[in-house]
């Protein structure tokens, strides 16, 4: 057993990413192929990133793999998994709506064993609809006969109702549907990814 009187000074643990990782991409329609550096060298894990595309509905080969350096330890295969992901599918009529866009996101995630994975990626749909939204007018009352000595007064008679009237407005609505996607080749056993 320790002394009472001992005393350690306080400490944070934070855990350091020693492999850069990268994402290369290349969408069917424009068949460039680009790459970008997500998870740079001492940032943390877990972490996960979102990368969003506008006016893009997905169709896409994303390689993930470490960034070339010197650090890779050797024999370490460079690229760590490989996805082809399915075109999403939208909703038919929405383009014609007022302030219609679409974007594809999706999320790589470098996991707590250091691991980076697809994790999801989806359709996002946004648009602005007309939508009649009924005003509330306060109902008047008609007051009640004077009442001579000895009589009852009648109960206060509610005024007639008129139609009711509504307010258009501009309503934001949004739509997002899960896209799937293929896992083409991946470096590590599946016991390992998560």
């Amino acid at each position: 057993m320790l002394s009472p009187l001992f005393s350690v000074s306080s400490f944070v643990v934070e855990e350091y990413n020693s492999l850069p990782v990268s994402i290369t991409y290349k969408f069917a329609d424009t068949g460039a192929v680009k790459t970008n550096e997500i998870f740079p060298k001492s940032s943390m894990f877990p972490l996960t990133k979102t990368i969003t595309f506008d006016n893009k509905v997905g169709d896409m080969e994303l390689i993930i793999h470490y960034t070339k350096t010197d650090d890779i330890l050797k024999g370490l295969p460079d690229q760590v998994a490989r996805y082809i992901v399915k075109a999403g599918k939208q909703k038919d009529g929405h383009q014609k709506l007022s302030q219609y866009k679409h974007k594809f996101q999706f999320k790589v995630c470098n996991n707590i064993h250091q691991i980076p994975i697809l994790e999801s990626s989806e359709l996002i749909e946004e648009w602005q609809e007309e939508v009649k939204i009924a005003i509330k007018k306060p109902v008047a009352t008609t007051p009640a006969a004077e009442t001579k000595p000895g009589e009852t007064p009648a109960p206060a008679q509610p005024a007639a109702t008129t139609e009711q009237d509504f307010e258009t407005k501009l309503q934001r609505k949004t739509r997002t549907e899960q896209i799937g996607y293929d896992t083409q080749a991946h470096a590590l056993p599946p016991t390992t990814r998560t």
